[in-house]
């Protein structure tokens, strides 16, 4: 009889919320408490995770674009420079004769800087530039 009396006291304590006296209960309070906050902050991780890689992804292309865009302006200024090599020794003085110009003679290493000065600007704005 003591028993009949003991049952609706324990639902009537689980319906209001109060002490939970059942290994069930408890479990399902632990849960509650301590559970369910972790998995909802796992699942935030997740996430940023998630982005996080797709933001890499991006960055790793863009350097990969950078890279490329150094290396063949890296060619570039190779190729201007054999150019201008060959203009150099094509346009050697052959004769004691003056130059016709008072800058004839120096435009070669005029257009050798500038084509260096752009390249290595262009590298730079580039390799900065936000893509």
């Amino acid at each position: 009889m003591a028993r009949g009396n003991a049952a609706p006291t324990q639902q009537a304590a689980e319906t209001n919320g109060e002490v939970r006296s059942s290994p069930a209960g408890q479990l399902a309070a632990w849960s509650e408490t301590f559970l369910v906050p972790l998995v909802a902050a796992l699942e935030r991780q997740v996430e940023r995770v998630a982005q996080l890689e797709r933001e890499n992804g991006r960055q790793a292309a863009e350097l990969e674009r950078a890279t490329s865009l150094a290396v063949k302006l890296s060619d570039e200024l190779d190729t201007a420079r054999a150019q201008i090599s060959t203009l150099e020794a094509r346009t050697a003085p052959q004769s004691a004769e003056p130059a016709p110009g008072p800058f004839s003679g120096r435009l070669h290493e005029w257009v050798a800087a500038a084509v260096a000065v752009l390249a290595i600007v262009a590298v730079v704005v580039l390799l900065a530039w936000p893509w």
